[in-house]
């Protein structure tokens, strides 16, 4: 098995010490896997079909290639993640695996393409703006259609929330708002919040917020109790943009 030779297309785009750490260590593909699915889906080849399963639950049979989303060491050894944002998975036999190849996002071609994406109720142009000009903190890359997000119904709830609150980040009511102080200094915020318990299996905390004079909407969504999860930014009633993980 090779490193994929689709890798120096990967160079340029804020990923250049991961693919050197890759080249440098061709043979050690446990560890590149692992490095390479930081910064994008990997596909692998199986030599013979395989069992890939996409949750505790749910598998697919007679596999021969499949786009995973994430690897991790454990103690049975090295397992693939169920999905990119899974704290779990199923144990993987390497010596099963022909090849591996980075999956490439479709990036936006303009400008205009990028903003049709956001609703202006909940960021400013000039916000979207500087998002087109920057890269992902997470992934190292320009964002792309995969960046956005569907709400779930806990998202859905918070939102609902949110609005009675919200009226728009160029027409705001102050008097909606409410005061805050952190670390000695004052604000005001809108926001809406959502227990996840009972909205699903994978559902979590969802919060949504607006701190008066923003050109944007905070959108974050965590593990029950625990402060670590999904953060991003609210961009329409539907969707958010995933801008990192912790």
């Amino acid at each position: 098995m090779q490193v994929p030779e689709t890798l120096p297309l990967l160079m340029g785009q804020g990923n250049d010490e991961t693919i050197k750490a890759i080249l440098s260590n061709p043979e050690d593909h446990q560890e590149n896997l692992m490095r390479l699915s930081r910064i994008c889906k990997v596909k692998l080849t199986f030599n013979t079909p395989i069992t890939v399963w996409q949750s505790r639950r749910k598998f697919k049979n007679d596999v021969t290639e499949h786009i995973f989303g994430g690897f991790f060491k454990c103690g049975v050894g090295f397992c693939y993640k169920f999905s990119t944002t899974s704290r779990h998975g199923q144990y993987l036999n390497m010596d099963l695996v022909k090849s591996y190849e980075p999956v490439f996002n479709p990036a936006f071609k303009t400008f205009e393409q990028f903003k049709k994406k956001f609703d202006l109720f909940f960021i400013t142009e000039a916000q979207i703006k500087k998002l087109w000009e920057e890269t992902s903190s997470q992934t190292g890359q320009r964002y792309t259609p995969a960046d956005f997000r569907q709400i779930g119904p806990a998202g859905k709830k918070a939102l609902e929330s949110f609005l009675r609150q919200f009226r728009g980040v160029s027409n705001v009511d102050p008097s909606t708002y409410s005061p805050r102080t952190y670390a000695g200094q004052s604000y005001h915020m809108a926001d809406g919040y959502c227990d996840g318990t009972g909205m699903g299996n994978f559902s979590r905390d969802i919060s949504i917020s607006h701190r008066l004079g923003n050109p944007l909407v905070h959108y974050a969504s965590e593990y029950s109790g625990t402060g670590n999860g999904r953060y991003g930014l609210l961009v329409t009633k539907n969707t958010f943009l995933w801008m990192e993980d912790d």
